[in-house]
């Protein structure tokens, strides 16, 4: 195993994130690595290159992103004392984000979520984890829901 020292962890909020956390923050302790915390707001789809927002809408995007990053903050106090963590929210398609991130954290550990979707399902609903997989050179570990 690599001396890791950049770990990229995207955080959903959904049910295996305090997992997939838990794993990063023991990961970084082990390898004394910085951490940098993603969450990316999936924004509606965009018309020639362009997202237009209502002013309302663009209000509340601004205040999701500022109560995500309160609860980034919170989950670094809980789980990552004593590590280097940067903490980002950034709108956008999340594999493309997740990608642009690794490069520009020159991340060299990406700690990823499943969802174990099966089927019709991930047929359906697609997956990031498999997005990035099939386009990153770096090491990726996944952690599954259960």
């Amino acid at each position: 195993m690599s001396d890791f020292k950049s770990i990229l962890c995207p955080v959903d909020f959904s049910a295996v994130s305090e997992k997939i956390i838990a794993t990063t923050s023991s990961m970084a302790k082990k390898f004394n690595a910085k951490v940098k915390l993603l969450h990316v707001v999936q924004l509606p789809e965009t018309y020639g290159g362009y997202v237009v927002l209502p002013p309302s809408l663009g209000d509340a995007v601004e205040k999701a992103r500022e109560s995500v990053l309160l609860d980034l903050e919170n989950l670094k106090k809980e789980y990552f004392e004593g590590v280097d963590v940067e903490l980002e929210v950034v709108s956008g398609y999340p594999p493309e984000v997740i990608l642009d991130t690794i490069t520009k954290f020159n991340a060299d550990l990406l700690v990823l979520g499943t969802h174990g979707r099966k089927g019709l399902d991930l047929f359906l609903f697609g997956s990031v984890a498999e997005r990035v997989l099939k386009s990153t050179k770096i090491t990726v570990m996944t952690v599954r829901p259960e």
